[in-house]
């Protein structure tokens, strides 16, 4: 009965859980790579006006930026069993 029991075991092995947080890792990197790429064209090629949609990109790459740096310290903070 044991046997059946331990093959109804679902629970994520801890190098799939690895596996899963370096890819988030990877992931938010990525993405905030490609936020700052973008941001770097943008305002490059348009003058910055106040309240501009170049303004309100910029402003809401930063809190993402910042969202960013938040959930990779939470993920520092994971335990790795």
């Amino acid at each position: 009965m044991s046997d059946y029991s331990e093959n109804l075991d679902f629970s994520p092995t801890r190098q799939a859980k690895i596996a899963a947080c370096e890819k988030l890792r990877d992931t938010v990197t990525g993405i905030s790579a490609l936020h700052k790429s973008l941001l770097d064209e943008s305002l490059a090629s348009l003058p910055t006006h106040r309240n501009s949609f170049s303004e309100i990109y910029r402003m809401s790459t930063q809190a993402m930026a910042m969202k960013k740096e938040e959930m990779i310290s939470e993920l520092k903070t994971l335990p790795m069993h």
